[in-house]
């Protein structure tokens, strides 16, 4: 009776109800309207809510007061709302950049996608979402105002130092394994020879990381990323890849220089310099030695040799034993994922569309590509799955053999 009353007074007042569910809510700027009480009576792994409906992987939105923000003592970040006598918690993957902007007895709107059930250390039940989950003050979705209050979960923006040792190995020291083919054809998937070498230049700390890989008709494909050190934060300041045919004729090269080349911003058609945190998809390894541990969560960009640099978000999802390099070994387990919010605010489109360009955004969601670092130092890359490209690429699983 309590659901009824509550869809009856805007339904009375000449108001579509925010959910029904007599079918599944229609998203608003890509985001799935819903009330406090929807997301508190969900169950099962899937978040499922009326109407067979899984909120599970769905950015989703709700008003209600923020009653408690917090940590667990096994360090686990929270939030807690409360509304038409419901409570919710969210288990964050860090904590929020400026709680005290979130003012007691006000109404927020939350924003962000479910993930899973989850299980406190305090014996509570939650629902943990990713790093891209923001409060705000209430509006439209999509909408940001001048005024607004935005909370989001803190972060850094920048690998660090990488903690791998440096290395030259001739045979590969990861194996590839395929998960699922894709539509894309994928040419070099053999691993063959690798190397990192520390460099000092100019009185600059330079990495260099290159690998080689094969085609089953012999062909190669050669990468190389090139790194800056600075105050701490590594840059990926140059890619470049070389492919040769099978009697060893190179056929194809190209460099890219990401502090003075342009990339082309397929919506404007505008020439624009890369963020200074970009970084190329198959530079990221590397990177991910250097990841910030301590403060959990980074955003970055993602450079996949054409079009333009992705919004990224990467948390550490936990912790998990993987048996790689002859042994059990301990590592955290880190998701990466398009941030939808931000690069539909990064689309070169007049203010009025930005709503449309977030809807849109949210079709390219694919779910997470995870990577697995040791927990201990040096904190060597152990595996990666996820798909080696744009959608339809192979998806992959790469472990590390020695």
């Amino acid at each position: 009776m309590k659901r009824i009353a509550r869809l009856l007074v805007p339904v009375l007042a000449g108001v579509l109800p925010t959910v029904a569910f007599a079918k599944a809510p229609r998203p608003v700027a890509g985001v799935v309207p819903l009330d406090i009480e929807d997301v508190a009576e969900a169950e099962g792994p899937t978040i499922r809510v009326d109407d067979d409906y899984d909120l599970a992987g769905k950015r989703v939105r709700f008003v209600a007061e923020v009653e408690d923000v917090g940590e667990t003592s096994a360090g686990e970040h929270f939030i807690a709302f409360e509304g038409d006598g419901e409570r919710v918690v969210l288990r964050l993957p860090g904590p929020l950049e400026d709680p005290g902007r979130l003012e007691g007895g006000d109404e927020w709107a939350m924003i962000g996608r479910l993930d899973r059930p989850v299980t406190l250390a305090n014996g509570e039940r939650a629902i943990a979402v990713g790093p891209d989950v923001l409060v705000k003050t209430p509006g439209p979705p999509g909408t940001v105002r001048p005024d607004d209050v935005i909370v989001e979960v803190a972060g850094a923006e920048f690998f660090g130092e990488p903690t791998s040792k440096p290395w030259e190995s001739e045979r590969p020291r990861f194996r590839l394994q395929i998960l699922e083919k894709g539509d894309r054809k994928e040419d070099f998937l053999l691993p063959g020879a690798t190397g990192l070498a520390r460099v000092p230049k100019g009185g600059k700390q330079l990495y260099d990381y290159q690998q080689v890989t094969s085609s089953e008709d012999g062909r190669k494909l050669a990468h190389r990323c090139v790194y800056e050190l600075e105050g701490g934060r590594l840059r990926n300041t140059g890619f470049g890849e070389v492919e040769l045919d099978a009697a060893g004729e190179r056929t194809k090269q190209r460099w890219v220089d990401f502090g003075s080349d342009r990339f082309h911003d397929t919506w404007s058609g505008k020439r624009k310099p890369f963020p200074a945190n970009t970084y190329q998809a198959a530079c990221i390894g590397v990177g991910m030695t250097g990841f910030p541990v301590d403060e959990r969560v980074m955003r970055f960009f993602v450079w996949g040799e054409r079009g333009m640099p992705v919004p990224v978000y990467a948390y550490i999802d936990g912790d998990e034993t993987l048996n790689v390099r002859g042994k059990p070994e301990r590592a955290h387990r880190i998701r990466v994922g398009l941030d939808v919010r931000r690069a539909a605010w990064l689309v070169d489109v007049p203010e009025p569309f930005k709503k449309e360009a977030e809807a849109a955004v949210e079709t390219w969601h694919a779910g997470d590509s995870t990577y697995w670092i040791a927990a201990d130092g040096p904190h060597d890359m152990l595996r990666f799955e996820g798909p080696l490209g744009p959608p339809g690429s192979p998806v992959v699983r790469i472990d590390r053999t020695s």
